[in-house]
């Protein structure tokens, strides 16, 4: 009697086990678990981004009015009803204040990146001398240290700020109001510290947005 022939498997691709199949979608869960993280974690860090701005109490009331005389790099004056129709910030600094000269940089950059954007207006308001012939030195000399073009304003007898105060509290150095385009405070950002220049940044691309929707 012949012995039984063995029976060999046919050849092609290797049979996956069920340890391969598991380990597959396993790592595949992870993946999706850490792109869910990770757009979960820009979502609600977006959210939160410019908490610091629209935290102020001041947020939601109409900006006050207020005219700004040219200074140094500017040739008009400029009034918060002349910054209607565009998204508009407003920042109140000097020379003589520390934060104020940390932050500037980022203001320069700011209004560098958004030059092409016709609906967007920085402006800047040196607050320091009451006599302008100095203030306009002072701020001069600081613009060439600094090698930045700017056109900058000042607040002839303080009427701006006592203005800002009467409505919302003016409470120190620097102080960055951002106006919408129908005149209302939707940002709020008193004093400097690192970061502050990424929410600013945040908060005007979106109302830059909803201006254009």
């Amino acid at each position: 009697m012949q012995p039984a022939e063995e029976t060999l498997p046919e050849s092609g691709p290797a049979q996956q086990t069920p340890c391969c199949s598991s380990a597959r979608w396993w790592w595949a869960g992870v993946l999706v678990s850490i792109a869910v993280g990770y757009f979960g974690y820009r979502y609600v860090a977006n959210l939160g981004s410019t908490s610091k701005a629209t935290s102020h109490p001041g947020v939601g009331s109409p900006v006050p009015a207020m005219r700004f005389a040219p200074l140094v790099g500017a040739n008009k004056e400029v009034s918060t009803s002349s910054l209607r129709g565009n998204v508009a910030v407003i920042n109140f600094w000097g020379t003589w204040c520390p934060p104020c000269r940390r932050e500037f940089p980022h203001l320069v950059a700011l209004g560098k990146k958004l030059a092409s954007e016709p609906r967007f207006r920085l402006v800047a308001v040196s607050c320091g001398s009451n006599v302008e012939s100095e203030l306009r030195q002072e701020t001069a000399d600081f613009l060439q240290s600094q090698q930045a073009e700017l056109p900058v304003y000042w607040d002839p007898d303080n009427q701006a700020r006592a203005e800002v105060d009467r409505t919302i509290g003016f409470d120190g150095y620097p102080t960055t109001l951002v106006v919408d385009a129908k005149g209302v405070i939707r940002g709020v950002i008193v004093g400097y510290t690192p970061g502050d220049e990424t929410v600013l940044e945040h908060l005007v691309r979106t109302l830059l947005d909803e201006a254009a929707g």
